[in-house]
Parts: C-alpha cells; sequence; structure tokens
C-alpha cells in the first residue's frame, strides 16, 4: 500500500522460496487433483505480483535467485544477502567427539515434513546395524530439539522410530531456546531438510562446536537419502579425534564469511541505494500527480 499510493521503495526478503515450499505442501495435500492444480496457480499469482512490486528482492541464497528468476523476476532486482550469525551467541562449550560417550548425532529443526526427521531416524538404523563392524558408531544416538509445528508428523516420527526399534538412541527432547546448548551436546550436527533457504542451524552448527554436515567442513548429500546421510555420518565417526578441530575450522570460516555483522551491512547498503533520489512521479499519491484515469496515476486493482 505505501508502494502504491506514496511510492515507498519495497524490500522483499526470502529465506526459502515461498512459492517452492508451496508446491512441496501440496504434494502432501489430500484433496482433488483439480483443487491443488487451482492452489498452485493461486499461489504462483501471487508470488508473480508481489515479486513484480519489489523494487529489490534480496533472498539468502543464489539457488532461491534461480527460482525467483524463472518466475520472471529480472536479474538485476536480486541481490542475494546470506543470513549472518551472531559468533558470541554460539561459543564452544565441549570440543565435539571429546570424551568416551557414544557419539551423539543432535538435529535443531522443527519437527515438519519439510525438515524430513524421518530420514535422519532411517539413517539412524542404518547406522546401527553396522555397529558391531565399526567400533566408532558403538552406541551411536540422535537427539532431535525443536517445537512440533505439525503433530501428525510429529507422532509419524515417534511411530517410525518405534518401528526402527530405536528405543532410547533416539530423544525427541522438544523446543529449546538455547540452540547454542543444544548444538554443545552433539558430536555431529545434521540437518535432513527436503528445503532449506539458507539453513540457519547448519550456520550455527560450527559455532557451537558440533562438526557439521555441510562443505568445506562437513559434506552435503542429496535429500531422502538415509543410506547416503548414514554414509556421511559414517565418515565423521571414525574420524571421531578430529572433530573439535573441524569444529573450530568451521566456526572460523561461518565468522568470516556469515557473520552477523555482514548481513547487516548488506542489508544498511540495500536500503541506503532504495532510499536514495526517487524516480520521476514518486512522491505523491496516485491521483495528485496525474490525476484519476491518467498516466501518471498509475493502475489500479
Amino acid at each position: 500500500m505505501l508502494k502504491r499510493r506514496w511510492g515507498v521503495p519495497l524490500l522483499l526478503t526470502e529465506h526459502g522460496v515461498y512459492y517452492r515450499e508451496r508446491l512441496l505442501a501440496l504434494g502432501r495435500l489430500e484433496a482433488t487433483t483439480p483443487y491443488r492444480f487451482f492452489l498452485a496457480a493461486l499461489y504462483g499469482l501471487v508470488v508473480r505480483l508481489v515479486y513484480r512490486a519489489a523494487d529489490r528482492i534480496a533472498p539468502v541464497a543464489r539457488f532461491n535467485q534461480a527460482w525467483e528468476e524463472a518466475l520472471g523476476v529480472d536479474p538485476a532486482r536480486i541481490r542475494p544477502v546470506p543470513n549472518g550469525v551472531d559468533p558470541d551467541q554460539f561459543r564452544i562449550r565441549r570440543p565435539a567427539g571429546s570424551g568416551t560417550a557414544p557419539l551423539t548425532l543432535v538435529q535443531v529443526a522443527r519437527l515438519d515434513p519439510l525438515k524430513d526427521q524421518h530420514t535422519a531416524l532411517r539413517a539412524l538404523s542404518l547406522l546401527r546395524k553396522r555397529e558391531a563392524a565399526e567400533p566408532a558408531l558403538a552406541g551411536i544416538r540422535l537427539t532431535f530439539w525443536g517445537p512440533e509445528s505439525d503433530p501428525d508428523y510429529a507422532r509419524s516420527c515417534r511411530r517410525l522410530a518405534e518401528e526402527l526399534a530405536l528405543g532410547d538412541r533416539v530423544t525427541f527432547a522438544g523446543p529449546t531456546a538455547d540452540v547454542e546448548a543444544a548444538l554443545n551436546q552433539g558430536d555431529i550436527a545434521l540437518l535432513s531438510s527436503i528445503s532449506e533457504g539458507f539453513p540457519l542451524r547448519r550456520r550455527r552448527s560450527p559455532d557451537g562446536g558440533a562438526a557439521a554436515g555441510a562443505p568445506p567442513y562437513g559434506q552435503l548429500v542429496a535429500p531422502q537419502r538415509p543410506r547416503e546421510l548414514a554414509r556421511a555420518v559414517l565418515a565423521f565417526a571414525r574420524q571421531r579425534r578430529d572433530l573439535a578441530r573441524l569444529g573450530e575450522l568451521g566456526r572460523a570460516a561461518m565468522v568470516a564469511r556469515f557473520s552477523l555483522a555482514r548481513f547487516l551491512a548488506a542489508h544498511r547498503a540495500l536500503y541506503t541505494e532504495l532510499a536514495g533520489p526517487p524516480p520521476a512521479g514518486r512522491g505523491e499519491p496516485h491521483g495528485r500527480t496525474g490525476g484519476p484515469g491518467t498516466a501518471g496515476a498509475g493502475p489500479r486493482f
């Protein structure tokens, strides 16, 4: 409304790709095919209208930019700005891999189909089957931290854990306000999401000291591939003595590339750019610059 009436610039930020995540949700919706097609078209229309109105779009990853361009956005209006993390809020309290307790995996994410805890559970089951041949996996366990945003899905996670006979090897610890403490309880942080614009927990994991699952000090695997995820965890388990070093290196890399200061500076630059001299025709409500029905009035809905 401010943009249409007074020409106030619009900066759109996008963490995940809203349209993509709506399509993923529609795939799980129990409804007729025509109704799902209708919703997909509606979501697409709303997204395109917002994109069209935005003067600048600041996604958190270049992956998002590809979707935005596919939906008609001029690349010149897109400025990716990665999320930033305050390193002072995520410190290493316990070096990853230290002690003699069984290796602990930790995932900090809401219990939701998009986070796909099912894949993490199946990966843990595969790892348990390798315990006899891999001493590093002896007693391995997994802790989920996060709220139950989808109660039905949360119940399905617990049922799957029972079906896989994971017993006390898996813990659903619930929501937490202390992400730093949750990450420090683990030796390896993993995220099994189907969709992530720019995973905050992934960026925070090295800050918390856990060896995280993405390059350069971790490993990325394709979504919904429990066997690949299990192999990645096994590779870390075999180098338990190096986990603390990897955590330190990961923290240093995150602070250098994804600090909160960099994030704020990039957004401040965008606001400064958009707050510059308005183009001709801006600054007055539609109807004052050219009158109703004239070119100066702009389109009306």
